[in-house]
């Protein structure tokens, strides 16, 4: 639950997750340092990265003389984006956590304009838009390109999540979350979630379990598309035009959804055993929905990998490692 807006401003903890982007991280870092909301603290959370990602953020903090309180850390050894973002979560102090991607260009006013819907609707969690951005270039905005988008901010219920594998409206390089959507809950295991990232598909749903998942129709950020962007190469697997390759990214993308729907029926089966006996039947019906979802969603990834499995195509699982969505 948000401070009371009338009084102090509540601190607010940006997290700057960073792995490989030595090619963006002072862009990056030049506009999230620029933010005009206050107080602010940035904490700055490195996973070992190979490349000088760490020497540039070291040159950048040591030059820092901002507003904002500057916080910088390399992990001792690569750990994963998950085991990343849950140690960045632990040494955060504020009331509000903002997630920004390594890579990605916020506008100025975006913690802002954050701060003032989590306290107008008591929110646990606030997502919104973003631009598209390539080559220096500014493109569309990515939900409201949408065949179907509604304008508007509006809530995001847990039955709308429950009933769906991912909606556009919960990109992970948009969420704002309290703490909660972690203490709420039990702890994750980073060996079921250290290939495929948590944020996108496990936080919101956790958030519209609680005090509620808004989504901020507004575009607060650049989103940097890439050749090593994760989500990018996956979504270019897709979109092609050879079946091999269609069943390639379509198997990916649908072992993503599946590894977060098979922890939000934990989240849920850890709630049923937390709440009173009144709030059990609606988080039941919410669990018989995220079993047929992730009941679709196996058997479309079932028939993709037997298309690969029929292909000349020979299958392993990637190194874990970090990277940018």
């Amino acid at each position: 639950m948000p401070p009371d807006a009338s009084a102090q401003p509540p601190l607010v903890s940006v997290i700057v997750m960073t792995y490989r982007q030595a090619a963006f991280i002072e862009e990056t870092l030049e506009t999230v340092l620029a933010q005009t909301y206050s107080p602010m603290e940035v904490l700055v959370w490195d996973d070992h990265s190979p490349d000088d990602t760490w020497d540039i953020i070291e040159r950048i903090a040591a030059a820092y003389s901002g507003p904002h309180t500057l916080r910088i850390h390399r992990q001792p050894e690569n750990l994963g984006g998950v085991g990343n973002a849950l140690s960045a979560v632990a040494a955060c102090r504020g009331a509000l956590l903002v997630q920004s991607h390594g890579d990605d260009l916020p506008y100025p006013d975006r913690v802002a304009r954050i701060v003032d819907l989590w306290q107008r609707t008591g929110a646990s969690m606030i997502t919104h838009d973003v631009h598209l951005y390539e080559d220096g270039q500014v493109g569309e905005r990515q939900v409201a390109s949408l065949p179907h988008y509604v304008p508007g901010d509006r809530q995001l219920t847990a039955e709308q999540l429950a009933a769906r594998s991912f909606i556009p409206e919960m990109q992970g390089a948009t969420m704002a979350f309290e703490r909660t959507v972690f203490d709420s809950f039990e702890p994750w295991d980073n060996d079921k979630l250290s290939v495929f990232g948590p944020g996108d598909n496990i936080l919101p749903f956790r958030a519209a379990l609680l005090g509620g998942l808004w989504y901020l129709d507004a575009p607060l950020t650049r989103w940097r598309q890439h050749e090593n962007q994760v989500t990018k190469q996956m979504l270019q697997v897709s979109y092609t035009e050879q079946p091999v390759d269609v069943a390639r990214g379509r198997e990916t993308i649908y072992a993503f959804f599946i590894t977060a729907l098979l922890q939000r029926i934990r989240d849920l089966q850890h709630r049923m055993s937390q709440v009173s006996q009144p709030e059990r039947p609606t988080l039941q019906k919410l669990l018989q929905q995220t079993l047929r979802t992730l009941i679709q969603t196996t058997g479309h990834w079932s028939g993709s990998r037997d298309i690969l499995h029929a292909s000349p195509l020979t299958l392993q699982w990637p190194e874990r490692g970090g990277g940018a969505a």
